[in-house]
This record gives C-alpha cells, structure tokens and sequence, in this order.
C-alpha cells in the first residue's frame, strides 16, 4: 500500500504539466512554452526542496534513491521527447 502512495506523487508530477499544457492549448506557442517552463522550474524547486529535508534522514538508502531518481527521471525524459517527437502538429504558412 506504500509504494502505491508513493506512486500517485509521481504521477502528481506529471498531471502538472498535462494540466497546464491543457490549460493553455487555446493560447499562443510562446505562452504555453512559458507555462510549461515555469511548471518545470517549480517543480524542480519543489524536488530539490523535499531533498534538502530528507538528507539527515536514515529511514532510506542514498544509493537506491539515487538509481530509483536518476531512471525515474531518464525515462519521464524520453517518454516526453518520444511524445513530442511524434505528435502531428499542423504547420501553416504565413
């Protein structure tokens, strides 16, 4: 039941900029790029905050957190730039 709640955490990450992106589809390239860029920065704020906190701690493993870290975030990376890669985006010409 643990892992489950760690789970929803993550995926909360990623609901964030799913949100935005959504939020912002009917305004123009540039202000969807700046939300979505501002979601990011918070979010790594937040990821660097919540690691400042836990450093003393013992209750975890630092090398298995760090794999578990380093893989989580390699493959949010590719499954993004995959998901970007291949949608169909409409080009016009002025």
């Amino acid at each position: 039941m643990g892992g489950t709640h760690r789970c929803r955490h993550g995926w909360g990450f990623l609901l964030v900029t799913v949100v935005s992106m959504l939020f912002t589809a009917s305004t123009t390239p540039t202000t969807t790029g700046a939300v979505v860029l501002g979601t990011w920065l918070l979010k790594i704020i937040v990821v660097f905050l919540v690691l400042v906190l836990i450093r003393d701690l013992e209750f975890y493993s630092h090398a298995a957190f760090f794999v578990t870290l380093l893989m989580t975030l390699i493959v949010v990376l590719v499954t993004e730039a995959y998901g970007v890669m291949t949608s169909r985006v409409t080009y016009l010409s002025a």
